[in-house]
């Protein structure tokens, strides 16, 4: 072990920075042999032409240490069935067109960390399960155009990833469950139009800015967030988000982790058509230090809130407390003894007594009449002696404003032109959510009729 070891060393000092090419033409099965002990120890940059199946990537993955630049954009993948792929010792079927299964991130081990680039074959059709889990050396993928599926886990923990792209025209119909999952530093990624499917967990541990191709039938994006086509779920929150999120108005559901580990943003402002906070939506969102909870809300999942060490205060709108005795460890880690629970004029019996909210030491009642006027971001709102009406400061262009109470219910729906005063005294006395609905942006804001 120790002369492999001093050969591989005095190789490199032989060729200047290391770099050892070569370039072989393989049939299927045979790039082991194809390749001498001494090249399969040294190559730092192949080139493979011909046709290779599942175990010539055991090769690549196992038997070269030093391989770092790899393009095997003009071989086939063969179909394999064996024990001798990349898989282990069970008995496998290989999909040919398909980067098998682990093709380079082996089992208990981890993934290859030599290899910082691939140029893939042009005709695969899809990148399997673990296939680069832990590359870390990979930074830049370029996904050829006949992809249709990148599988569970393909990219999973690709630290190193700085840019993926898919080539154009695309022909992607599937991100599978946690295929890029701790990409780290991945900045950013445009969503082709041809997607139907992101599986849970796709983006989760990411920084990346989503953005989804407007012709798109399945999903959108807003500032970076990903949705569905409609706006009602709410599947994907970048990490590097921060400050104060407004929620469009039409989401009905934050989906299953959607807002991991975005310990940046400091609140965030719930539409009154929220009916559906997912298990872990909110995990270890540290940096929250308050969130309110509207009246809408009609379930909240498993450890939602879980590791929300930050949180100082929550407000239920709800008279009667949301059942959460099939939802264990919604505010794990929360600390139920300073962080106070903000609930409706008269309900704080309930509350004591309900599960889980009954571990709050400090239920205080409030008055809607006592939460103040908030104003997000750029828009804000002018209230012009509030018994009458109010101005909206920070519009370009003409918007559409939507005013409904804390049930719901929809009290004002009309378009408004730049500085246009929007009378209010029809309505009655209490607290109310405005959303204000432009071409660039959307703001949610809550105001006091007097």
């Amino acid at each position: 072990m120790k002369k492999a070891l001093l050969y591989i060393i005095l190789t490199l000092s032989l060729n200047g920075l290391g770099q050892v090419s070569k370039t072989v033409n393989c049939t299927a099965g045979s790039l082991s042999t194809t390749l001498t002990t001494n090249e399969k120890i040294t190559v730092t940059n192949l080139t493979v032409k011909g046709t290779i199946d599942a175990r010539d990537f055991k090769t690549m993955r196992d038997d070269m240490p030093l391989l770092a630049n790899l393009d095997i954009s003009e071989v086939n993948i063969n179909s394999y069935t064996g024990q001798a792929g990349t898989a282990g010792t069970i008995n496998i079927n290989y999909t040919a067109n398909e980067i098998p299964e682990r093709a380079f991130s082996k089992l208990n081990v981890g993934g290859k960390k030599s290899l910082i680039a691939i140029e893939f074959p042009k005709t695969i059709t899809s990148i399997g399960k673990w296939a680069h889990e832990s590359c870390t050396g990979l930074s830049t993928v370029l996904i050829p155009k006949l992809v249709s599926t990148i599988k569970g886990s393909a990219f999973g923990f690709c630290t190193g990833i700085t840019s993926l792209v898919f080539e154009s025209p695309a022909s992607l119909t599937s991100i599978d469950t946690l295929a890029l999952y701790g990409c780290s530093k991945l900045n950013s990624l445009s969503i082709p139009t041809t997607v139907k499917r992101i599986g849970y967990f796709a983006f989760i541990n990411s920084k990346a800015m989503i953005s989804v191709d407007v012709n798109n039938l399945n999903y959108s994006s807003i500032n970076g967030l990903l949705y569905n086509k409609e706006q009602t779920q709410l599947i994907y929150c970048p990490q590097d988000i921060s400050g104060t999120l407004n929620i469009p108005p039409t989401v009905t559901i934050i989906v299953d982790d959607a807002f991991f580990s975005c310990d940046k943003i400091t609140s965030i402002v719930i539409p009154p058509s929220l009916k559906t906070i997912d298990i872990w939506a909110f995990e270890k969102c540290t940096g929250l230090t308050t969130f309110s909870i509207p009246s809408t809300v009609e379930s909240i999942g498993e450890s939602a809130f879980y590791n929300c060490t930050g949180l100082t205060s929550i407000y239920c709108f709800a008279q009667k407390p949301i059942d959460l005795s099939s939802s264990k460890e919604v505010f794990y880690n929360v600390n139920k003894t300073t962080c106070k629970l903000y609930v409706p004029l008269g309900s704080s019996i309930l509350y004591s007594l309900a599960d889980q909210w009954k571990d709050f030491l400090n239920i205080v009642e409030f008055s809607t009449t006592d939460v103040k006027q908030i104003e997000a971001n750029e828009i804000c709102l002018y209230l012009n002696q509030v018994t009458d009406g109010f101005r909206i400061d920070g519009l370009d262009e003409e918007s559409k404003i939507v005013v409904s109470d804390l049930n719901g219910k929809i009290c004002i729906s009309k378009k408004v032109a730049i500085d246009e005063f929007v009378n209010t005294s029809l309505l009655t006395k209490g607290l109310y959510l405005i959303c204000i609905n432009t071409n660039k942006r959307s703001k949610v804001m809550k105001f006091v009729k007097q």
